[in-house]
């Protein structure tokens, strides 16, 4: 019993270090703190060690027929990675590494625990992403209050990266890499805020989550990620319909039911016109209490200055003039007023990223290879000219594994997600709706991003958590399979 308390503690641990880690991944001025190679080396070492502990315990991370499709698909990346060998092969190994503490750590992280067990775990991950991300959020909405810009140049093949506020786009970056990518972890921290506000009956409490709701709420809208902002609606949406309407009995009458539905529609359309005050009142708020003050940008520009600095980037200032420019009077994204492409260059990208698919169809180009095998069998593609992704995480799949792969990680994904999603409504309970809302929104994401799968990142790392989480919570229908079957014959024979 000490040795499963020590091995669950430590993993509880390990998952709340990389979520912070994970965070300040995300943060470029930032990572400096985790840019030395032994620090990763170190994470993945000790990820590696937490995932042997458990083979030579209860084996959890390898129980389930989901397990056997994912020890399937690291086979199709390893074969595939063997094949395209002379493209490049050491970014291979390390995805291929990233991969199996994603799938035998992450995912497994809940299997074996009690209902209680779970809870805790669960409290203590969303709590430490709530503080985390809702710092690093302030920081970033803070830069669009102080008229903020900067460039950080010199970054290989990203070349140039915004920072702060951009009056030219007339959108938010904050510090984080991806606008885009941020909202949709902000999404999370509001999924997790609301959560933790049902769970707890604590005044100062929800105060402060209610805070931290309209600080994410923020970023989205200053960010101007059309996306985050479609999921943050469809959220909201699924999760009124289930205060509302789901959670009447199915016997109750139908004019409870109706009450609850037109009940659920009137909240979705009150919480939509809050969210769009809020933005039409954002650059009031900031011309009423930041405008008119240089002296307050002006030292808090200093402050950040010195962020970028000790960060190590090469960067430039934009900060001569701290007024708001009188003709923006709303936060609308300026970059696409006279952009035909709706896409913003998507469409495109998932276009030549086809093409590539269609030379290599089977087993795919291996995962981190898809340029190299561009420049030579594509060599007008996006891809190989500029080295960039799709955008898209299912097409990432596809090109990057094949048909095979595919439909391996797919036949996985539905195996761990579907007997969930079918006890949603038979069990009919908010942390139900709360997992199925956080996956959903990370799943939607990867239509429009590449980072969350194939890749080791805090959407990755979110997403297989929390899939891990909604698979147990119907641990009792779960079956063995192969892989834990053979595991045992051989521990038998090694016994005798």
């Amino acid at each position: 019993m000490l040795k499963k308390i020590n091995l669950s503690s430590l993993n509880l641990i390990y998952i709340c270090f990389i979520t912070v880690y994970m965070a300040i991944r995300e943060v470029l001025p930032l990572n400096f703190l985790i840019k030395p190679t032994i620090i990763s080396l170190g994470i993945f070492f000790f990820g590696c060690v937490l995932i042997l502990l458990d083979l030579l315990t209860n084996a959890n991370c390898i129980k389930t027929r989901v397990s056997d499709l994912l020890v399937a698909f690291i086979i199709i990346c390893c074969i595939s990675s063997l094949i395209n060998i002379k493209y490049g092969i050491f970014g291979n190994v390390k995805l291929i590494a990233a991969l199996i503490v994603e799938f035998f750590l992450f995912f497994s992280f809940s299997y074996g625990n009690t209902k209680e067990e779970k809870e805790k775990k669960l409290n203590c991950i969303t709590s430490t992403l709530i503080i985390t991300w809702a710092i690093l959020s302030l920081i970033s909405v803070l830069m669009y209050f102080f008229s903020l810009e900067y460039v950080l140049y010199g970054l290989g093949s990203w070349g140039k990266v915004t920072q702060g506020y951009s009056f030219e786009y007339n959108r938010l970056w904050g510090i984080f890499q991806d606008p885009n990518y941020a909202s949709f972890i902000s999404i999370i921290s509001i999924l997790s805020s609301v959560r933790l506000g049902v769970k707890r009956k604590n005044a100062l409490l929800r105060i402060l989550l209610t805070l931290n709701i309209i600080l994410q709420i923020s970023y989205i809208l200053l960010g101007g990620s059309r996306a985050g902002l479609i999921l943050l609606f469809a959220s909201i949406s699924i999760i009124l319909v289930w205060g509302f309407v789901v959670r009447n009995k199915n016997d109750a009458p139908i004019k409870q039911k109706l009450k609850g539905a037109m009940l659920s529609a009137l909240s979705i359309c009150i919480c939509v016109l809050l969210i769009y005050g809020l933005k039409a009142s954002i650059p009031h708020f900031k011309k009423a209490v930041f405008g008119s003050s240089t002296k307050i940008s002006a030292s808090a520009g200093k402050v950040y200055d010195y962020l970028y600095d000790v960060s190590g980037y090469k960067y430039y200032s934009l900060n001569d003039n701290f007024e708001i420019p009188e003709n923006i009077t709303d936060i609308d994204r300026l970059d696409l007023e006279e952009d035909s492409d709706v896409s913003n260059g998507r469409l495109k990208r998932w276009k030549h990223t086809l093409s590539i698919f269609i030379k290599t169809p089977i087993i795919g180009t291996s995962p981190r290879n898809v340029s190299a095998f561009a420049q030579e069998h594509n060599p007008e593609t996006l891809m190989a000219l500029y080295g960039i992704v799709s955008h898209n995480g299912y097409l990432d799949i596809l090109v990057q594994t094949g048909i095979v792969g595919f439909v391996t990680l797919l036949a996985a994904l539905l195996s761990a997600f579907l007997p969930f999603f079918s006890s949603i409504f038979r069990n009919n309970k908010f942390e139900d709706f709360y997992l199925f809302c956080v996956i959903f929104v990370l799943a939607a994401s990867a239509v429009f991003i590449s980072d969350i799968y194939m890749i080791f990142s805090m959407g990755a790392f979110l997403f297989w958590l929390f899939l891990g989480f909604a698979y147990t919570s119907h641990s009792d229908n779960i079956k063995e399979g192969i892989c834990i079957k053979l595991y045992n014959r051989f521990k038998k024979k090694d016994s005798i």
